[in-house]
């Protein structure tokens, strides 16, 4: 079997990548700690074949981004433990002009599993506190998938049995 590339465009060479690096972010770089540009590989690591988000690196900092939405969450984020077993992270809109800023709540098991992320993600730079929320996220939305197709799944179930009650007991 042989396998082609005839895809011309190099955005659609970049699949099962979730960091992609653009080529401004040489300027941004620039001003980056020596030890931040080493950390970039290993998140490219550890973010790698994400299905719903990718890491962007770009002129003017790093950034989430959905890929099936709008969503872009600009790092790096502000991190507040919202309760015993809740974190809220915040992160600025990428759209300066605009006000808006995101709020992501991420519920843990217990305490001390939201008290180890905060402490974690607290002492974190910008690229690595990225890979650990496009986990997060990514964890999360696989949740809000499975919990969804589950109800698909029952409610098809449902209707298979509603249709069978109707050919065996359904009158005219």
């Amino acid at each position: 079997m042989r396998i082609s590339n005839n895809l011309n465009s190099s955005v659609n060479q970049n699949f099962g990548m979730a960091l992609k690096i653009k080529p401004q972010a040489k300027r941004f770089l620039k001003d980056a700690l020596m030890s931040e540009i080493n950390s970039i590989g290993e998140v490219g690591k550890k973010a790698a074949n994400h299905k719903h988000f990718d890491i962007i690196i770009e002129e003017y900092g790093t950034y989430i981004q959905a890929k099936d939405y709008t969503n872009c969450y600009k790092a790096p984020f502000t991190v507040k433990q919202s309760g015993d077993k809740a974190l809220t992270l915040y992160a600025k809109n990428l759209d300066s002009d605009k006000s808006i800023n995101y709020c992501l709540e991420f519920d843990f098991p217990s305490k001390e599993a939201a008290k180890a992320e905060y402490s974690k993600l607290d002492s974190m730079n910008e690229y690595e506190q990225s890979a650990e929320v496009i986990e997060l996220l990514e964890n999360n939305f696989l949740k809000f998938e499975t919990r969804y197709a589950d109800q698909a799944r029952n409610e098809s179930f449902k209707k298979d049995t509603i249709d069978k009650l109707f050919k065996t007991y359904g009158v005219e």
